[in-house]
């Protein structure tokens, strides 16, 4: 999970997030991936990139061509 924050903001968003984008994506390790983007507040708050399977190893993120769009929300 990656913070996000405003330059200059001096308050810290807290509260219900709300979902802006929910994906699903490939690592270039081959890894299978979900990848959520949420706000609080009306601003962009968290970027939250998991594996479907427990990783015990690191990865990196998933490659642009790899994100289609979840279908569950």
């Amino acid at each position: 999970t990656i913070d996000l924050g405003i330059d200059g903001a001096t308050e810290r968003t807290v509260g219900i997030s709300l979902v802006l984008a929910d994906f699903n994506g490939q690592t270039p390790e081959g890894i299978k991936v979900g990848v959520t983007l949420h706000a609080r507040q009306g601003k962009l708050s968290e970027l939250e990139v998991y594996s479907f399977r427990d990783e015990d190893k690191s990865f990196s993120l998933p490659t642009m061509e790899s994100l289609t769009k979840d279908e569950q929300l």
